[in-house]
């Protein structure tokens, strides 16, 4: 990156708001003419709900979905006009919340479908919701057997106006799997039997599965912030976040000496050791460090690979730039610990993760500096 964008600080995520919005922009052409909705839950995967909802409400964006009802609330004072789902429903005696703040409870159970007719009903109003039919997930969500009863004989639906029917993909990363296709075939009958609502099964993955099933509302999350949707093929959307972490400190280890706590790791000649400003306490997984059995995190430092030695600490963690020259590590430059150079997937796969939790998990230590296509900044 260049200098104009490196802050004063330890460490630092750059956010890339022009990839996001492009991103959506193309995700948005492969669902049509199904609506793109983006997922805003857990702090928009880390990179600032505010800033993302700004971004895709800009790019064209009206519809959101959220995990929970305190995060539907935030996305509400931001964007009082959008339509704004909630994923994990109804806890008790809450729906009242729900209807005030005009979000849509994803009603996932035949108690949630009773509490919000209930309100309804008191209310004399019809409040939209979306209905969930559980198809093999085995989370949330109505069985297929509850689900066809409602739609049958239940005369809770007459209170509300239930507008959407969705599901979850178990399997999506993995397009061969027998289980996507079970699924889709269980979701279209299921939605025969509710003719008048749009259906919503496709994620990020299943909009690119080759036998999706093409419904009216894609919800597209990792994707949308750069993670792979075709992990076994080349990654179509652009890198939105980087993490920076500074240099403090470049010493030398002596053959035979130890690193980190526990001392797992040995040098094996005398090595030149970076120490990062970064640590499992700004989401950089813990389990990424190499202990000696095999190699695992690698980390960018003047466009050369290094490896992560020792276990990584709260706040501090080892990398051996050895192949770097001298003149190209001191303390005060920068290493890359993914983004465009070292993608999301990697870290993953170095830690034995899936990069969706590297997202949820980013600390709110390293300053987000905010750019756009223009090539401006912004820090917070």
């Amino acid at each position: 990156m260049t200098k104009d964008y490196q802050p004063d600080a330890d460490s630092f995520l750059v956010v890339d708001l022009g990839a996001l919005s492009e991103n959506y922009r193309q995700l948005t052409k492969r669902a049509s003419p199904a609506v793109c909705a983006p997922l805003l839950k857990a702090n928009a995967y880390g990179i600032g709900l505010e800033q993302a909802a700004h971004a895709l409400s800009a790019a064209g964006a009206n519809v959101f979905f959220v995990a929970q009802l305190a995060e539907g609330r935030a996305l509400r004072a931001l964007r009082p006009e959008a339509t704004i789902y909630v994923l994990n429903g109804i806890l008790q005696n809450t729906a009242y919340a729900y209807a005030d703040t005009k979000l849509r409870p994803v009603l996932n159970s035949q108690t949630e479908i009773a509490e919000w007719s209930r309100l309804c009903r008191t209310r004399e109003e019809k409040l939209p919701a979306a209905l969930h039919v559980d198809t093999g997930m085995n989370r949330l969500g109505l069985s297929p057997e509850e689900a066809m009863r409602i739609a049958e004989e239940d005369e809770l639906l007459k209170n509300f106006e239930p507008c959407l029917l969705l599901t979850h993909l178990a399997n999506s990363e993995n397009f061969n799997h027998p289980f996507n296709a079970q699924q889709i075939n269980l979701f279209q009958k299921i939605s025969t039997m509710f003719p008048t609502l749009r259906t919503s099964l496709n994620n990020s993955s299943g909009l690119f599965m080759p036998q999706s099933y093409h419904d009216d509302v894609i919800r597209t999350g990792y994707a949308l912030y750069g993670g792979n949707p075709t992990p076994y093929k080349g990654n179509p959307m652009q890198a939105v976040l980087t993490l920076y972490a500074r240099i403090v400190q470049i010493r030398t280890v002596q053959a035979g000496e130890t690193i980190g706590y526990h001392g797992c790791w040995t040098a094996l000649d005398d090595q030149k050791i970076a120490i990062l400003s970064l640590g499992y306490a700004d989401g950089y997984p813990r389990a990424a460090g190499w202990t000696g059995e095999k190699p695992r995190g690698m980390v960018l430092v003047s466009g050369v690979r290094c490896p992560v030695v020792g276990h990584i600490s709260m706040d501090l963690m080892a990398v051996d730039v050895t192949a770097v020259p001298d003149s190209l590590a001191s303390p005060g430059d920068i290493a890359e610990l993914f983004g465009k150079m070292i993608s999301l997937e990697e870290v993953a796969n170095w830690s034995g993760t899936i990069g969706y939790e590297i997202l949820a998990q980013l600390g709110q230590r390293p300053l987000r500096v905010y750019v756009n296509k223009n090539n401006a900044a912004s820090s917070e």
